[in-house]
């Protein structure tokens, strides 16, 4: 926890994933810091009320409570796939942080490759935004090699005080 509030001293956006919450607990990451406003994502299904194996997954943006009144929460329907809308001097922007599915190397990971990459593009496309800022991790497994390799699908870095002010 102390690393997420220190990223949360130093940048007026932070995006997380892997934080494993419980749907219910997703409220915990408006606690993270005074100074901060969260919204998040579990990808742990509930629906059976019973519980198996460890939580896993979750998307969650951490955004300046003074920020609020310049960003909408865009609704993906979509555990993998945390979205808000951020109004900026220059125009809207969307901003994504993408859980990217695992990489078996077979036609179900490629599927639901796609299938997110699809889905960022229509929430875009069906936007007013002029911007579009993802960050997404993937992981593959190296079926040859044996070994995991971590990929940075996309990774654009845009400073947003420039967009905002």
């Amino acid at each position: 926890m102390t690393d997420v509030r220190n990223l949360c001293s130093m940048h007026d956006i932070v995006l997380l994933q892997e934080h494993w919450l419980l749907p219910f607990d997703l409220s915990f990451l408006s606690d993270i810091s005074d100074d901060f406003l969260a919204y998040g994502l579990s990808a742990v299904d509930v629906g059976s009320d019973i519980l198996k194996g460890r939580p896993y997954g979750g998307t969650a943006i951490l955004y300046r409570k003074q920020f609020a009144r310049l960003i909408s929460i865009i609704d993906t329907n979509e555990a993998r796939l945390c979205c808000v809308q951020i109004n900026t001097c220059v125009g809207p922007a969307l901003i994504f942080n993408v859980y990217m599915p695992y990489d078996a190397n077979d036609d179900a990971s490629y599927d639901e490759y796609i299938n997110i990459c699809t889905k960022i593009n229509a929430i875009f496309n069906d936007s007013d935004c002029v911007y579009l800022v993802a960050i997404w991790v993937t992981l593959t497994v190296s079926m040859a090699l044996g070994s995991m390799i971590y990929l940075q699908g996309l990774c654009l870095i845009v400073i947003l005080s420039v967009l905002i002010f």
